[in-house]
């Protein structure tokens, strides 16, 4: 009932993907939590803020949780919006300090390229999304204007900086393994 109160008076309503990673379905369990109250609170639209390639199958482990909220949004009977965010710009600046220090950028993406979005800009089409009167439900997939491998990444910093960087290919488990012997617990090492 507390968390129907959170959604009284409002017609439409942003659920933000929690940053709950450390505990294996706690994101879910509070994701769903909130689609429930929303309908209890009967909300007219509700917007969320998902991930691309939600579906079963992604090697993304926390997609399951992106893509059983968006099944009980839609499944809820209430118009929505979703929008799918992309890897974000401030996610690689967190990064890239140990990266020049070390001169070492150790990854398991060989030549997968990202299109990282900045949170302002995406935080601006989800805010136009919730003033807007539309009652359509329908998706949206927000990235950044180009996608980048690491090495494109890298030379980029380098040309910027001065300061050379040397991708370094590992398998998924050896990044793993190595995050973890730095003191990241395993959730966030796969995740990484």
């Amino acid at each position: 009932a507390s968390r129907a109160k959170a959604f009284a008076g409002a017609d439409r309503a942003l659920i933000i993907s929690t940053n709950e990673l450390a505990i294996q379905g706690k994101r879910r369990e509070q994701q769903l939590a909130a689609v429930a109250a929303a309908k209890q609170a009967g909300i007219a639209h509700l917007l969320y803020t998902s991930m691309p390639n939600t579906e079963p199958g992604s090697p993304v482990l926390f997609a399951p949780d992106h893509y059983d909220t968006e099944q009980a949004i839609k499944a809820s009977g209430i118009p929505y919006t979703i929008f799918r965010n992309g890897w974000y710009d401030e996610n690689l600046f967190m990064a890239m300090p140990q990266i020049l220090a070390s001169g070492q950028w150790y990854t398991s993406a060989a030549d997968g390229a990202i299109s990282y979005g900045a949170r302002s800009d995406l935080a601006a089409a989800i805010a136009a999304g919730l003033a807007s009167d539309d009652t359509e439900s329908t998706t949206y997939t927000l990235t950044g204007p180009k996608a980048y491998t690491p090495a494109e990444v890298a030379a980029l910093v380098t040309e910027v900086t001065g300061k050379p960087i040397q991708v370094v290919q590992l398998s998924d488990e050896a990044l793993t393994e190595g995050m973890k012997a730095a003191g990241l617990p395993e959730p966030i090492a796969k995740l990484l």
